[in-house]
Parts: C-alpha cells; structure tokens; sequence
C-alpha cells in the first residue's frame, strides 16, 4: 500500500515509474505469491495423497504463471489495439468473481469420510 501511495503521489517520470517499479518488483513475490498458491497448495495436499500432491502442486504453480504470462501478454495487447485499459478492467472483474465463486464452492475435507 505503501508504494502505490508514494506512486500515485510523485511525478510521472519515466526515471520515477521504474525506480518505484523495481521496489514493488522486489516486494511483490513473498506478498502475492504466497496470497494465492500457498493457501490452494494446502487444499492440493490435504485432499490428495503426498505421492500425488507434489505433481499437483507443480501444476497448480505452472498454471499460475501461464495465467500471470496470458494476463499481461493480452492486457497490453488489448491496450494496444483499444488504448484504453477499460475492456481489460471488465475482464478482470468477471475473473475475479469467477474465482470468488469458485473458491467459495470448497467444502473443508472431512478427515475419515
């Protein structure tokens, strides 16, 4: 929170825009990684047995990276073409509801059933 605040108070520099862009790029990795595969790594390996698990949770990490890759490869395409960020927005938006969804569909494992 606090580098978007010093972003979006400081002038649009390009020096400036990639000073704050290389302390987010170091702080990002243990704040985003761990927000989304770590959690879904434990329902990976509380539902399936360890022989499995780890296949699993490879996986679930190389679809994460294609999706973070698709995510920016076809945002910036869809900027290019429109120059508006608004369509990306809206995608966005209906993804994150999709996976609020989903996610909410997961019933704790019951241990012994």
């Amino acid at each position: 929170m606090q580098i978007a605040s010093v972003f979006y108070s400081s002038r649009k520099a390009s020096a400036g825009c990639i000073r704050i862009a290389c302390r987010a790029g170091n702080q990002m990795p243990m704040s985003t990684g761990g927000a989304t595969v770590t959690p879904t790594s434990g329902i990976v390996t509380e539902r399936f047995p360890l022989a499995q698990s780890a296949a699993l949770v490879g996986l679930l990490f190389l679809g994460h990276q294609l999706g973070a890759f698709l995510s920016a490869f076809l945002g910036g395409m869809t900027v290019a073409a429109t120059g508006s960020y608004q369509g990306i927005w809206g995608i966005d938006i209906v993804f994150c509801l999709l996976a609020s969804y989903l996610s909410a569909k997961i019933l704790p494992h019951q241990q012994g059933k």
